[in-house]
């Protein structure tokens, strides 16, 4: 009978069952079932018996089955279980099956799934669009016009579902036919696992990564699991690559010599980052290489950031998943003048359908405000509105891209032309010495 039952918050449900009739007696096919070494699960665990365990979530990664009174010792080991992932709500069931003599004992699952996702983070060309490459897994084309910065199946962190096993995978620059990197994809356990096209071809070899995302174990409360990678091929040497994760100069580093390829793992407390950088690694974050861009982590929400670029091919930057870690900044201007007093005219706006101005008037226009880059839902309300179910004056969607800023405008009268909103992107970037910049609208 499977219990169908939906485990606790913050548990999986997960069901094992002895179907190995590996002895002629029931004594003789009793094992211990260990969490760790040292740790059981179940000890005398004999055939045709079954446990129902409520296990935290996270990632398992050092189940076992021992012979049975060794008190799950290491040396005990009979057969490991895949590492797997236990995410909240998952109903799962394990069967130890197989006699050792016509079929090897083994372990078969249903309810637990390896999940996959591809990354670029290869530099090798001069533009962005020059490093497009297509994908293939097993000689079937999964990807195509794939360029640096990417991520596969989108920039969410969703994945797509693989089976537990060794994948021949290759890129290939397009237009060209021969592959730029061959490698294997080992799937290995049900876990969610990145593999990432990594170096420029020159100054670093090109080749694959595979990043285990533990995208189920939670952070401590206040916080989030963040991912801090150094994935930027500037150098030809180790030693030449190395920086520090700062976050003031002459400070103590967040990260300590990291080289390329290095990747650590932070729980940080949730909130808004503007100060951080990558610096120089001898003396300690004694100076701005480059600052990394404003990011946002929401609470026990893991976030993956990586440097990349070479400074050579393409400048060095970051890119991050959810890409909408990466912050834009938006401003809000008011340009509808619908009313003849500016009183009149005041609204309350919504990002979302959460309230982040009021009592805006013609022709006000908002400092920026730092929100994680994505699509956002705009609703601006008149003033005077006295119910929830009041129907906004405007309504409309605006896409704020990652490292952008952005002014949102309100304009119209309702009359001679309708109310409406507008997005304009903003160039901040620094104009030519001697130079000013005005944009007009």
């Amino acid at each position: 009978v499977d219990d169908q039952t939906a485990p606790e918050a913050g548990k999986s449900h997960v069901t094992i069952r002895h179907l190995a009739p590996f002895s002629n007696t029931l004594v003789g096919t009793a094992v211990d079932l260990c969490a760790a070494p040292g740790a059981a699960l179940e000890t005398d665990f004999q055939y045709k018996e079954s446990i129902t365990a409520m296990l935290d979530t996270g990632i398992y990664s050092e189940v076992f089955i021992a012979a049975t009174g060794n008190d799950c010792s290491e040396s005990s080991k009979l057969l490991s279980v895949p590492a797997f992932a236990a995410r909240e709500g998952a109903l799962a069931y394990g069967y130890a099956i197989g006699d050792g003599s016509n079929q090897p004992i083994q372990v078969a699952q249903t309810g637990l799934k390896a999940r996959v996702a591809v990354a670029h983070m290869a530099p090798f060309a001069d533009t962005v669009e020059g490093t497009s490459v297509s994908v293939t897994l097993d000689s079937s084309e999964i990807i195509t016009d794939f360029v640096l910065g990417e991520r596969w199946p989108d920039s969410s962190l969703s994945y797509v579902e693989l089976g537990v096993g060794d994948y021949a995978i290759e890129v290939i620059p397009t237009g060209q036919s021969e592959a730029a990197i061959t490698g294997t994809a080992v799937v290995s356990g049900f876990l969610d696992y990145t593999f990432a096209a990594i170096g420029n071809g020159s100054l670093q070899p090109l080749e694959l990564i595979r990043f285990i995302d533990d995208n189920t174990t939670p952070a401590p409360e206040g916080q989030t699991r963040t991912r801090i990678g150094h994935f930027a091929p500037f150098a030809d040497s180790p030693a030449g690559t190395t920086v520090d994760i700062c976050t003031s100069v002459d400070g103590a580093p967040v990260l300590n010599d990291v080289p390329y390829k290095a990747y650590a793992s932070l729980d940080l407390p949730a909130g808004t980052y503007d100060s951080v950088f990558i610096g120089q690694a001898s003396p300690d974050c004694s100076q701005v290489i480059l600052p990394i861009p404003t990011f946002i982590l929401v609470e026990n929400s893991p976030a993956y950031l990586y440097a990349i670029g070479d400074g050579e091919n393409l400048d060095i930057g970051v890119t991050a998943t959810p890409i909408s870690t990466v912050a834009a900044r938006v401003a809000v201007a008011h340009f509808a003048p619908f009313a003849n007093t500016v009183e009149g005219t005041s609204v309350s706006i919504e990002l979302n359908g959460s309230e982040v101005l009021t009592n805006v008037v013609y022709p006000q226009i908002s400092p920026y405000l730092t929100v994680p880059s994505g699509e956002y839902k705009v609703d601006i309300y008149l003033s005077s509105a006295v119910a929830a179910a009041d129907s906004p004056v405007i309504s409309g969607t605006v896409a704020l891209a990652p490292t952008k800023d952005f002014t949102v405008a309100a304009i119209g009268d309702g009359v001679k032309q309708p109310l409406d909103l507008i997005t304009l992107e903003d160039d901040m970037s620094m104009p030519p010495s001697g130079k000013g910049r005005l944009s007009a609208a």
